[in-house]
């Protein structure tokens, strides 16, 4: 009998080594991502235990409204501040050298997975001196926990936080003319072409210095998820699309999946035409003077501004005021035009938008139409395996979810989704940003959750063999027992 146990022993440890060896093997399947023509420069600003992050995460839950998300939180987080150079026009690519720009990385703290899905999170509209890798300047003179500021664009930031603790590498793109070095010449605020220099030439970057900063065990996968809110869920769809543009095939990733929110996409179709049409939907002026200033400064669109709005004073906007200020001399300076808050504008653009007629300006906005450029653009969608999933939400009165219903509609596939918030869900556009969010959020958990199948698997048939020996070892027990009873009533019976 004692043979038999621990032969059933023996070979129960057998197959539990060799699943053990299984999974090593599998955890040590690396690829080498290299990308020596960057020279990106990186500082660690902040690290988070796991209990640290599980504290952080619940601010977050309270500031954003969402319970759930302190339940999401896996691994603990560094986060550096990036800087590298990059070239914003033309043949973009890593190390082509014009201007520096920055952004955030966050690492988790895992060890079980050889090949880490990376996220960028395509921040909201901020103003241009509050930029997302700021949000942790406040860090190195910390003496407690590090809560970053709340007003650098909070839903990126805070987004993720909690992205990076559920196991991903994740990036913040500061964007054209933002962050280290802050330029207002170069500000590409709903340029399709600024968000995907900002996005990949920072994930190429974060790329050449994983070595350094990931575990061990981990590499990056090739495989970018991009998403973001408002103008993030424009520049999130924006980089989607500007992947399969020619100048980027080159590079050695893909995107893998979008989750755009709250996006103007139908810049010209939906959301310039709403605002021509009736200018009193026009409700923040600011986001329409940044657009045309964007457009003058970055895309060199001269007849953009109104002649008696001197570029100087525009500039000042950007670089030294605050929203509410702005909105402000907006409102003043547009008091007496015919066309409400549109009379920032040349009157001869205005009446080309009115007329949709071909000029430098609509051209441009046309250019800029991530679904199809007012009719004038081909219609682009995701191919291969990715995919695009839409949030928005129904009661957005400022960036209209007519853009998402047209983008879905023209794109017309399977692959592209639309989560439509109802009123009662939220009833504007920053509480919607919420929402958007934490849908956002539950998707890449599921997705995380997926992705950890096979490590599962190895998990739960270790599991298996174990109870397995337990029900081994209580049947030998058992077995042994009634023998020894047995045993014994032979020798009662003698």
């Amino acid at each position: 009998m004692k043979n038999v146990f621990w032969h059933a022993w023996i070979f129960v440890g057998l197959i539990t080594i060799s699943l053990f060896l299984t999974t090593a093997a599998n955890s040590n399947e690396q690829e080498t991502h290299s990308n020596a023509l960057l020279q990106p420069t990186y500082q660690l600003v902040a690290t988070y235990t796991k209990v640290e992050m599980v504290t952080l995460i619940g601010i977050a839950s309270v500031y954003l409204g969402d319970a759930t998300l302190a339940f999401k939180s896996v691994f603990g987080i560094k986060v550096y501040t990036v800087s590298y150079t990059a070239k914003l026009a033309g043949n973009a690519t890593p190390g082509d050298s014009d201007v520096t720009m920055s952004g955030l990385l966050m690492i988790p703290t895992r060890s079980d997975a050889a090949d880490v899905t990376t996220v960028a999170f395509m921040h909201e509209t901020t103003e241009p001196r509050l930029y997302p890798s700021d949000s942790f300047s406040n860090c190195s003179s910390a003496t407690f926990l590090c809560i970053p500021s709340s007003n650098n664009a909070p839903l990126s930031v805070w987004g993720s936080i909690a992205t990076a603790s559920m196991g991903y590498v994740t990036i913040v793109p500061d964007g054209p003319g933002l962050g280290t070095a802050f330029d207002k010449q170069h500000m590409a605020y709903l340029i399709s072409e600024g968000y995907a220099i900002s996005a990949f030439n920072l994930f190429a970057a974060a790329t050449s210095i994983a070595p350094t900063v990931l575990p061990d065990s981990s590499t990056m996968s090739k495989g970018l998820v991009v998403t973001g809110y408002s103008e993030g869920g424009y520049a999130a769809m924006a980089v989607h699309k500007e992947s399969y543009a020619d100048r980027w095939m080159d590079m050695e990733f893909y995107v893998a999946a979008s989750y755009p929110s709250g996006g103007p996409y139908d810049l010209y179709g939906i959301q310039m035409e709403r605002y021509v049409s009736d200018p009193a939907t026009i409700e923040e002026p600011y986001f329409l003077a940044y657009l045309a200033y964007s457009y003058r400064t970055y895309l060199d669109v001269t007849t953009v501004f109104n002649a008696q709005l001197p570029l100087e004073t525009v500039a000042t906007w950007f670089n030294e005021l605050d929203v509410a200020t702005v909105d402000s001399e907006i409102r003043a300076f547009t008091a007496s035009s015919p066309y409400g808050l549109l009379g920032i504008f040349n009157d001869s653009e205005i009446e080309a938008f009115k007329n949709d007629e071909s000029s430098p300006f609509t051209s441009a906005v046309k250019a800029n139409d991530l679904v199809d450029g007012g009719g004038d653009l081909p219609v682009w969608a995701p191919q291969d395996a990715s995919f695009v999933h839409m949030c928005h939400g129904s009661a957005d009165s400022i960036v209209f979810v007519e853009n998402a219903e047209m983008a879905q509609s023209v794109m017309d596939m399977d692959s592209v989704t639309l989560k439509k918030l109802s009123s009662s869900t939220c009833s504007d556009h920053a509480s919607c940003g919420v929402a958007c969010l934490t849908n956002t959020l539950g998707n890449l958990w599921s997705a995380q959750d997926k992705q950890s199948n096979e490590f599962k698997i190895h998990l739960q048939v270790i599991v298996g063999v174990a109870v397995g020996v337990v029900i081994l070892s209580m049947a030998c027990l058992g077995l042994f027992l009634y023998r020894c009873k047995q045993r014994d009533e032979y020798y009662m019976i003698a």
